[in-house]
């Protein structure tokens, strides 16, 4: 998944769902991408 919005969609998905842990993975050599990651799912 690499649209933004769509990830905080699904992450609010899960947060409505009832989930309090959810464990993402990336796969990117560029470790910057797990900050971007970060503050899209804060």
């Amino acid at each position: 998944m690499s649209d933004p919005a769509q990830l905080a969609d699904t992450v609010a998905a899960y947060r409505e769902f009832g989930a309090d842990e959810l464990v993402l993975y990336c796969y990117a050599e560029d470790p910057g991408q797990v900050e971007e990651l970060a503050a899209i799912v804060r």
